[in-house]
C-alpha cells in the first residue's frame, strides 16, 4: 500500500511546473445507482495562492488502482493527499457519499 501511495506522489510531483511549496489533491470515486462517477480537484500552492493542476491519467489510475488494492469489506470513497516540498505526504481517506460528488447529485436534484 505504501508503495502505491508513493508512486502516486511520485507521479504528482513530476507533473507539477513551476514552484510550489504543498500540494493538494483531493479525489472521489463512487457509484451512484449503478453510474460510476469519479471527480478531483488538485492544486499547488506558494504561500496562499493556488495554481489549479490537471493530472494526467497515469496519476488518476495510480489512485484508482490504490482505491482496488485497499478494498476490504468497504471501499473508501474520498482520499485526500497533503505534499509539502520536503518530500513529506499524508493520505486520508473517507468512507460514504463523499462531498463533491454529493454537491454534483444535490444540483442534479437527485438527493436532498
Amino acid at each position: 500500500m505504501f508503495e502505491a501511495q508513493e508512486s502516486f506522489v511520485k507521479k504528482l510531483v513530476s507533473e507539477v511546473n513551476g514552484a510550489w511549496e504543498s500540494i493538494k489533491a483531493d479525489y472521489e470515486r463512487f457509484t451512484w445507482k449503478d453510474e460510476p462517477m469519479e471527480v478531483y480537484r488538485v492544486e499547488s500552492f506558494v504561500g496562499t495562492s493556488a495554481v489549479r493542476l490537471h493530472p494526467s491519467i497515469e496519476a488518476l489510475d495510480l489512485l484508482r488502482n490504490l482505491q482496488i488494492a485497499m478494498k476490504k469489506e468497504e471501499t473508501w470513497t474520498s482520499c485526500s493527499v497533503s505534499i509539502n516540498s520536503s518530500g513529506k505526504y499524508n493520505f486520508d481517506f473517507s468512507y460514504g457519499m463523499p462531498p463533491m460528488i454529493e454537491k454534483t447529485l444535490k444540483l442534479r436534484g437527485e438527493i436532498q
